[in-house]
Protein backbone atom coordinates (compact mmCIF):
# COMPACT_ATOMS: atom_id res chain seq x y z
CA UNK A 1 0.00 0.00 0.00
CA UNK A 2 2.52 2.31 0.80
CA UNK A 3 4.54 1.72 -2.88
CA UNK A 4 0.64 2.78 -4.25
CA UNK A 5 0.79 5.99 -1.82
CA UNK A 6 4.79 7.04 -2.87
CA UNK A 7 3.99 6.56 -6.70
CA UNK A 8 0.35 8.47 -6.98
CA UNK A 9 1.86 11.63 -4.66
CA UNK A 10 5.00 11.33 -7.10
CA UNK A 11 2.72 12.03 -9.93
CA UNK A 12 0.83 14.20 -8.15
CA UNK A 13 3.84 16.50 -7.24
CA UNK A 14 3.63 17.73 -10.56
CA UNK A 15 -0.02 18.67 -10.68
CA UNK A 16 -1.40 22.32 -10.86
CA UNK A 17 -3.75 22.66 -7.85
CA UNK A 18 -6.58 22.70 -10.16
CA UNK A 19 -5.48 19.47 -11.89
CA UNK A 20 -5.05 18.14 -8.51
CA UNK A 21 -8.79 18.32 -7.60
CA UNK A 22 -9.55 17.48 -11.29
CA UNK A 23 -8.21 13.90 -10.18
CA UNK A 24 -9.74 13.85 -6.91
CA UNK A 25 -13.49 14.75 -8.46
CA UNK A 26 -12.76 12.23 -10.94
CA UNK A 27 -11.61 8.94 -8.68
CA UNK A 28 -13.45 9.92 -4.87
CA UNK A 29 -16.84 11.34 -6.56
CA UNK A 30 -16.77 9.48 -9.46
CA UNK A 31 -17.41 12.73 -12.14
CA UNK A 32 -16.18 11.88 -15.56
CA UNK A 33 -13.01 13.52 -16.66
CA UNK A 34 -15.65 14.96 -19.80
CA UNK A 35 -16.71 17.52 -17.20
CA UNK A 36 -13.23 19.16 -17.24
CA UNK A 37 -12.46 19.16 -20.74
CA UNK A 38 -11.45 22.43 -21.81
CA UNK A 39 -12.16 24.14 -18.61
CA UNK A 40 -9.68 22.76 -15.96
CA UNK A 41 -7.03 21.87 -19.30
CA UNK A 42 -7.06 21.36 -23.01
CA UNK A 43 -8.70 17.71 -23.53
CA UNK A 44 -5.66 16.37 -25.14
CA UNK A 45 -3.28 17.33 -21.71
CA UNK A 46 -6.29 15.30 -19.84
CA UNK A 47 -6.22 12.05 -21.81
CA UNK A 48 -2.71 12.47 -21.21
CA UNK A 49 -2.37 13.07 -17.62
CA UNK A 50 -4.76 9.69 -17.17
CA UNK A 51 -2.84 7.68 -19.50
CA UNK A 52 0.13 8.58 -17.54
CA UNK A 53 -1.62 7.72 -14.12
CA UNK A 54 -3.26 4.53 -15.94
CA UNK A 55 0.28 3.39 -16.75
CA UNK A 56 2.04 3.85 -12.63
CA UNK A 57 -0.82 2.11 -11.59
CA UNK A 58 -0.83 -0.68 -14.03
CA UNK A 59 2.80 -1.42 -13.05
CA UNK A 60 2.27 -1.93 -9.50
CA UNK A 61 2.58 -5.66 -8.85
CA UNK A 62 -1.47 -6.67 -7.02
CA UNK A 63 -1.26 -9.50 -4.97
CA UNK A 64 -2.12 -12.79 -5.65
CA UNK A 65 -6.05 -13.56 -4.84
CA UNK A 66 -6.72 -16.02 -2.49
CA UNK A 67 -9.08 -18.87 -2.94
CA UNK A 68 -10.98 -19.95 0.42
CA UNK A 69 -12.23 -22.96 0.94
Amino acid sequence: MQEIKRLVNEFCKQLKPELKDMCVSKYKENKPFIEFYNVVAPTGYIMALNKELNQIVNQIERPQERLYA
